[in-house]
């Protein structure tokens, strides 16, 4: 059935076994990757491209799942240590498959597979955050290591002996999706260095955000914190960090006493006051070159995963906002790096938590007169009693130099709050939440390097005579898919001598990573049609056309190439399947 791909009915079949052996824990990634190479040669695949990737995230994720260590106690720094090499993989697969699942829009065929996936994910959630609770317990200041703070972000990160930085702050940008974005990043050309730091609590865009910002003071506003109960006012040195303007404005103050020049700005436009406010995205590379020219620091602030997770109207669009933010960010850098930028740096406020099926909630009550402030993952406010569903922390033991309580539920626990989502939180303890990237990216003084590309070389047989309307090609990748040598997308099809078209095309992806030469086979299979009989007799080619990016087409091979997979058309009836 596999080498089948006529009807469409087929490939929903093959999927639909493939899912059951998946979620029977039946099926290895191993054989799952020969099956969906194999199905590339489908006419059917690029309409279930999606579904057949989606199939491979969920495989690799049930197999982690289902193999998880259980039994394991750890203190803080090791925990951290097992998320960031480890565990982070998981809620990237998660993420991934998702993604996948509803780009593909084939619900029915993978309900079966989301349903043991988000029941498997909960509560490996539970399971991990409720372990990590047991050291946070026993933990009396919210403190690590000076160099992974995120307070401490421009003491430790920003060398201010470098020209040329470019900061990138993308709201609620978590861990694992930084890694991904690492990942995709092209090494040859890219001094890549991947690390993390611990948010400060809450881990909420407010705090995140002040605490990015040179110099140490952070406070809660003791004088209008009662008024503006709805929206916390978070000081850094005295001075308000809400909005882009006093943001800008403290670090300006900051870089003003080294004797250098410093601004910040949006990463898209902004309205404002009937104007618009341009932002990097929209600006020339002229206007780029002067900005760099005029700074020895730009700050750009990112927002799509946050704006799309806090909306309760667009939270379940999470997953492809955040396939969207690696996607600008890898476009950004392009725009940075080729006008004169020497070093980016990509951080984030904060992570996040996101579940599609959401179970857990507490039911404890706190004295509401007390509370200023009452989110999904934490509360402020005075004199607040610790309870045994939450972990309390003073100001001074947060690094605040005010005078409030900190509530936050324990492990992935949810406050019920009417009009708020609950999908899609942050704010709390959690290692989703609190565990940030803080990825540098320099450019290589080694000089452009092109990556090669793989070739497709035609396994011909001892005949070149197609005597019946299906014929039958064998393709070899010649080199395994690496990060120096790029995968192609090529286009295969049957012509006459005077370039008629006599076939239907294929479309295959040779991105095979694999170092086994049988793993880089491929077998394509090409019908004949109607037009092929006024050939009949005659030599006839087969062309493999490969796609390029620039111009976004597929483009024909040389003449010397053609007339290398030349074939002789003998046929001896015409067969009643023509189209």
């Amino acid at each position: 059935m596999l080498d089948i791909d006529i009807y469409e009915l087929i490939e929903k079949k093959i999927i639909s076994e493939t899912r059951d052996g998946i979620i029977a824990n039946k099926l290895s990634s191993k054989a799952l990757d020969g099956l969906i190479r194999k199905r590339k040669a489908s006419i059917w695949f690029e309409e279930y491209e999606d579904v057949y990737k989606a199939l491979s995230r969920a495989c690799e994720l049930l197999y982690k799942l289902n193999n998880l260590e259980k039994n394991f106690t750890l203190d803080l720094l090791s925990f951290i240590g097992h998320y960031v090499n480890h565990d982070f993989k998981i809620d990237q697969l998660y993420r991934q498959f998702n993604y996948h699942k509803e780009k593909s829009n084939s619900y029915s065929l993978l309900d079966s597979l989301s349903c043991e996936i988000e029941n498997k994910y909960n509560l490996f959630l539970v399971e991990l955050n409720n372990k990590w609770q047991i050291p946070l317990d026993q933990l009396q200041e919210w403190k690590f290591p000076e160099d992974k703070m995120q307070r401490n972000f421009f003491k430790y990160t920003i060398n201010d002996s470098s020209p040329k930085y470019a900061v990138l702050i993308s709201d609620a940008l978590r861990y694992e999706v930084a890694e991904e974005l690492a990942r995709r990043l092209d090494s040859t050309k890219f001094k890549i260095e991947n690390d993390y730091m611990i948010s400060t609590l809450p881990s909420w865009t407010q705090f995140g955000m002040a605490a990015l910002l040179p110099t140490d003071d952070i406070r809660v506003d003791d004088k209008n914190i009662e008024k503006v109960e709805k929206e916390l006012l978070v000081l850094k040195n005295k001075k308000s960090t809400k909005g882009l303007s006093n943001r800008t404005k403290i670090l300006m103050d900051y870089f003003s006493t080294k004797n250098k020049q410093a601004t910040a700005l949006r990463f898209e436009d902004k309205d404002k006051d009937k104007d618009k406010v341009k932002g990097i995205k929209s600006k020339t590379n002229t206007e780029i070159r002067e900005l760099i020219k005029e700074n020895d620091l730009v700050l750009i602030y990112h927002d799509r995963i946050d704006a799309t997770g806090d909306n309760t109207k667009t939270e379940q669009g999470i997953f492809k906002a955040c396939e969207d933010t690696i996607t600008e960010i890898q476009d950004l850098l392009k725009k940075l790096f080729n006008n004169n930028v020497h070093h980016v740096i990509i951080t984030s406020d904060h992570g996040f938590i996101y579940q599609n099926k959401v179970d857990e909630f507490l039911s404890e009550n706190i004295d509401s007169k007390t509370i200023l402030k009452r989110d999904r993952r934490f509360l402020v406010g005075k004199n607040l009693d610790e309870s045994s569903g939450f972990k309390k922390f003073t100001s001074k033991a947060l690094g605040f130099s005010c005078e409030y309580d900190f509530l936050f539920p324990k492990s992935i626990n949810r406050l019920r709050l009417q009009g708020s989502g609950a999908h899609f939180v942050h704010g709390g303890t959690s290692l989703q939440e609190v565990i940030i990237p803080n990825l540098k990216i320099s450019l290589l003084n080694t000089g452009r390097v092109e990556k090669e590309s793989v070739e497709a070389q035609v396994i011909r047989g001892s005949k070149s005579v197609i005597s019946s309307n299906q014929f039958i090609v064998k393709l070899y990748q010649d080199k395994a898919v690496s990060e120096k040598v790029s995968s192609i997308k090529i286009k295969l099809g049957l012509y006459s001598a005077t370039d008629e078209l006599i076939s239907d095309t294929k479309i295959l992806n040779l991105d095979s990573s694999s170092d086994n030469a049988l793993d880089r086979e491929f077998k394509v299979e090409l019908l004949l049609s109607a037009k092929a009989d006024d050939f009949n007799k005659q030599d006839v080619y087969l062309v493999i056309k490969k796609y390029h990016e620039k111009s976004h087409e597929f483009r024909d091979e040389s003449d010397e190439m053609k007339r290398q997979h030349r074939y002789e058309l003998r046929k001896s009836f015409t067969s009643d399947f023509d189209f």
